[in-house]
């Protein structure tokens, strides 16, 4: 159906003189944050889709919402109102939603990045669609600070509309979009997911998007969706078609999630972990938000400057926290941040508490995991042992994170010597919520050495499994290694010694050379090789003992 203009004329642009002084070309440094305005305007206009479509041929981007639109008194009193102030509320509409507005400034914060900007809509239960044409380099000074209005106008057109009375549509078009931003986008080659600094243009806007908008969480993350967004109505957002869902890090587990008050102001939060350090940089910290939308980029909340130490897992730590009541009138015009209140004191002191506590936990997990790990690096089956406590959270960590050494020449600690089954039991005792239990009864190869009974918390291990029997390969003989402790002074078998029927070797636990700084597994064979060689030689037993006591006064003095 071709147009028909039915009307046409100007409205004014009209700004609040509160908020004049705040107002410049740099309010929104970054484009993707001033966009994200748009899409928290759509949000409280009840709708439940957002499309983005990046026409950068043309220069031009297109943001199409589904809300309820608007007519012509909404449009010239609170669209045009630059600085348009919307009362504080905690009403919830008709999708479950508290209305982001506050500033009313959705408008302005992409006229620094296009020359044009046309807007297209239709309110639900009328019939008419609303055009407006506005030239947003005039509003500007060259050195960037906003023009005083006067009598400024915007043209418009109104005309009959095809779609049904009770859809409503916004389209906001921008126009000739500025080259640094065009630029921006056309590098497509990512460097890297450490940093947003390493993402390309376009992961780099999507990312952003992703964190301040107030959209869905994704699909694999229903847990942070019913617990965050009920009863609200998530809005979906799809940029060239493809839906974007809320950032939450590759591989992220919840370790505590609850709701607390202070004073008048209501929270939820999440706290989690990928057991890594998480990527990008950006995303570590808790995320703040505020009726959905995010506050500044997530936050460790000082903890390093007000502890005076720097946690070695911190970098590990992300998540959300959700002010479902309070603090609208202390959020700051570029929503970064908030104004100081004795609550937002008692929130940060909260959190830097939290992620002291739960640093703390996660350097005490990764202590316990190393010690599991290094207690079955020479188990045959260990790489299943390892992927049974993995998966019941024994285990937490992936063994890269945890620079362990296999057989090392030199102790890193003074642990003293011991079998493998006694080092296992010692590092899985230490493991929170599961008792060890351990089995005598010979069970063959085909069984697991170790096995995790999750539903009454066990870990049962099998001392005479083939793979908890700790052997020692020398000359072409394998000898099974067992321990004991006995007299060492003056006895020419001080260190270690052989059974009646030479296939087992004793080791000495009590001989102090154990707790010399050189590994046990040198030790052990070092004595046993000398063992070896001056046994069955006259006078063994005598250079046995100078050989021992040679060792001795080298390593331990």
């Amino acid at each position: 159906m071709e147009k028909q203009t039915r009307t046409s004329g100007t409205l004014p642009i009209k700004v609040s003189k509160e908020i004049v002084p705040h107002l410049s070309i740099g309010l929104y440094r970054n484009f993707a944050r001033a966009v994200k305005e748009l899409i928290s305007n759509a949000y409280d206009a009840d709708a439940e889709e957002v499309k983005i479509k990046l026409d950068l041929e043309n220069s031009r981007i297109i943001v199409r919402d589904d809300g309820k639109g608007m007519g012509i008194n909404e449009i010239s009193e609170k669209f045009l109102t630059i600085g348009y102030r919307t009362p504080n509320s905690e009403e919830i509409d008709e999708l479950g939603r508290k209305r982001i507005g506050a500033f009313g400034i959705g408008c302005l914060a992409v006229f620094p990045y296009c020359n044009k900007l046309q807007v297209i809509t239709k309110q639900r239960d009328q019939n008419q669609i609303i055009e407006l044409d506005i030239d947003t380099n005039w509003f500007f000074e060259p050195e960037g600070t906003l023009r005083v209005i006067e009598d400024a106008k915007v043209p418009y057109r109104m005309y009959p509309s095809d779609l049904p009375l009770e859809v409503g549509e916004t389209i906001i078009v921008l126009e000739k979009i500025k080259p640094h931003i065009i630029n921006e986008f056309s590098q497509l080659k990512p460097k890297g997911k450490s940093s947003l600094d390493k993402f390309s243009g376009f992961e780099k806007f999507k990312w952003t998007l992703a964190q301040y908008a107030p959209i869905e969480y994704p699909p694999d993350k229903a847990q942070l969706s019913n617990y965050f967004h009920d009863p609200a109505t998530p809005m979906k957002l799809y940029i060239d078609g493809e839906q974007v869902f809320r950032n939450v890090p590759e591989r992220a587990t919840i370790l505590e999630m609850d709701n607390k008050l202070f004073g008048e102001v209501a929270i939820r939060y999440v706290i989690m972990t990928s057991m890594a350090p998480i990527e990008p940089e950006e995303a570590r910290g808790l995320q703040i938000r505020l009726r959905n939308v995010a506050v500044g980029l997530p936050t460790d909340f000082d903890v390093t400057k007000f502890t005076g130490k720097v946690p070695g897992k911190l970098n590990y730590l992300c998540g959300e926290v959700q002010i479902s009541q309070g603090l609208t009138s202390a959020l700051m015009i570029d929503r970064d941040s908030f104004s100081f209140t004795q609550d937002i004191a008692d929130i940060h002191d909260f959190f830097r508490k939290k992620l002291n506590v739960w640093n703390d936990n996660l350097e005490k997990w990764a202590s316990e995991d190393k010690e599991i790990y290094e207690s079955l690096l020479d188990m045959k089956d260990g790489d299943q042992v390892i992927r049974e406590l993995r998966e019941a959270h024994v285990i937490h960590f992936a063994p890269e994170r945890l620079r362990l050494l296999k057989a090392p020449l030199f102790k890193r600690g003074s642990n003293e010597i011991a079998s493998q089954n006694e080092k296992l039991v010692r590092a899985l005792s230490k493991v929170k919520d599961y008792k060890v239990i351990t089995d005598k009864k010979r069970v063959s190869g085909k069984e697991l050495p170790v096995q995790v009974k999750t539903e009454n918390k066990t870990i049962l291990i099998y001392e005479e499994h083939p793979d908890m029997i700790e052997t020692l390969e020398m000359n072409d003989h394998k000898f099974r290694v067992k321990y004991d402790e006995w007299p060492y002074l003056k006895v020419a078998y001080s260190i270690c010694q052989l059974s009646d029927d030479n296939k087992v070797v004793i080791f000495n636990k009590a001989h102090p050379i154990f707790g010399s700084r050189l590994s046990g597994e040198i030790i052990k064979r070092l004595s046993l090789g000398m063992l070896l060689i001056v046994k069955e030689k006259r006078g063994g037993k005598d250079l046995l003992r100078k050989l021992n006591l040679l060792l001795e006064h080298t390593l331990v003095g």
